[in-house]
């Protein structure tokens, strides 16, 4: 079920990833790494200016949205492309709190959705 106020699309998530609990285990863990990882890129490279480096971190946000079967956080990752390419520098900093709190949400659901299987 894919609701207005889920961040992961279950059933998409589920046709991509599987339903191994182990597999998901270590998605989890690598979810967690490489958000934490891209968040703080992101941040980095806009309050420097780097336009580049806020794209870069956007756009792998954007494809750990994929791998999660995520609309809203591939949604929010294309917004923060588009205002590097347009260098709003300032607005990527005002979306990172947001693209956070997104970001938890989808660990919740992804633990949520672990939990939901047996071991």
């Amino acid at each position: 079920m894919f609701g207005w106020n889920n961040v992961i699309d279950r059933k998409a998530f589920f046709e991509t990833v599987g339903q191994d609990p182990s597999f998901i285990d270590t998605l989890i863990e690598l979810f967690r790494a490489q958000y934490a990882e891209n968040i703080r890129a992101l941040e980095t490279a806009a309050k420097s200016g780097d336009e580049k480096g806020v794209q870069k971190a956007a756009h792998d946000l954007k494809n750990i949205g994929r791998n999660i079967a995520s609309p809203k956080l591939i949604q929010q990752s294309s917004k923060i492309e588009a205002m590097a390419g347009e260098k709003q520098l300032t607005q990527v900093i005002d979306s990172v709190a947001k693209t956070t709190k997104l970001l938890e949400k989808a660990l919740k659901e992804l633990q949520d959705l672990r939990s939901s299987l047996s071991s």
